[in-house]
């Protein structure tokens, strides 16, 4: 029998894993919050975290409980596999029972529980009471040990992207869950693994784009305006303008129909006033004998402002 070749597993697939489920789970609380606020106003914001525990405990029982891969892991084409009883690289041994409570406990009760003393004692205001209260000495040894373990955690991360690439959280190196591919002959599941990073990429850099593009536009339009403020007092209030010059000009600046400045492509209407091109092609597509909002004139044909 020929020597079986080491597993090897790629970090980039188990991470994406991993953000594939976070994001499965975020889309089912939020449809879950929904439902409750439809039913009562504030049902959703007391009850979040019991929500969002119940949530996880019951996607974790009818996944990795069930000996079914999560929804993550199942587009990644990857499951768990108990570590300590694989005799070798082709191995698909189920996690125990053991197993399986204990990566419960450590990714939905331990969670739970942190999140649930830290909002009783800001809520019953637990920092004011003595230091020999055991509610204050349980909230600081819980904090000391939530330090511990993002510490060991950030540690361990390292080690799973620089090192041996097993094992992707403490809690799964501790309970002995790898995962590993289902089709132990190289089969990637149902989706390419090249396919959704770069989908995971390149939805990141929208996201961030959409956030960036709108905040970089008003802090321009800002700067602009302040500049414009400061040479004018520094020059003594600025040249003196003709109130009908004034006003020409800051139509110039202007769209004529959303107001925004510097219109976005700036292209004139007949009359001659400026509008964003978006703008005046909506209202020329809607009537064709629309009227100017500033002159009452026609705004069709359009040209480009140059």
């Amino acid at each position: 029998m020929a020597p079986q070749l080491p597993l090897y597993v790629e970090r980039l697939v188990q991470l994406d894993a991993q953000h594939l489920d976070d994001t499965f789970m975020d889309m089912i609380q939020e449809q879950a919050k929904a439902v409750f606020r439809f039913a009562s106003p504030t049902a959703g914001t007391d009850n979040a975290l019991e929500i969002g525990t119940a949530l996880r405990g019951a996607v974790f029982g009818f996944t990795v409980a069930s000996d079914v891969p999560s929804l993550g892991a199942e587009l990644m084409g990857l499951q768990y596999r108990n570590e300590g009883a694989a005799t070798g690289s082709r191995a698909m041994d189920a996690l125990s029972a053991k197993q399986k409570t204990l990566l419960g406990a450590a990714t939905v009760l331990l969670p739970y529980l942190t999140s649930r003393v830290e909002a009783e004692a800001v809520e019953h205001q637990w920092s004011t009471l003595g230091d020999h209260s055991w509610r204050l000495r349980l909230l600081r040894m819980m904090r000391r040990l939530g330090k511990l373990w993002t510490v060991l955690s950030t540690l361990h991360l390292l080690h799973f992207c620089l090192m041996d690439g097993k094992y992707r959280s403490v809690a799964e190196r501790l309970v002995g869950a790898r995962l590993v591919p289902q089709h132990r002959l190289g089969g990637r599941g149902s989706m390419p693994f090249d396919f959704l990073s770069q989908q995971l990429v390149f939805s990141g850099i929208a996201e961030f784009c959409r956030w960036v593009v709108p905040v970089w536009g008003w802090w321009r339009d800002q700067l602009v305006s302040t500049a414009g403020r400061l040479n004018a007092w520094s020059e003594g209030n600025g040249p003196v303008v003709d109130s009908t010059d004034a006003e020409s000009i800051a139509w110039e600046h202007h769209c004529s129909i959303c107001e925004i400045s510097p219109p976005g492509i700036p292209f004139r209407a007949s009359c001659g006033h400026v509008g964003c091109y978006v703008c005046l092609q909506a209202v020329v597509m809607q009537d064709a004998h629309s009227k100017c909002s500033r002159c009452n004139s026609a705004v069709s044909p359009i040209s480009r402002k140059k």
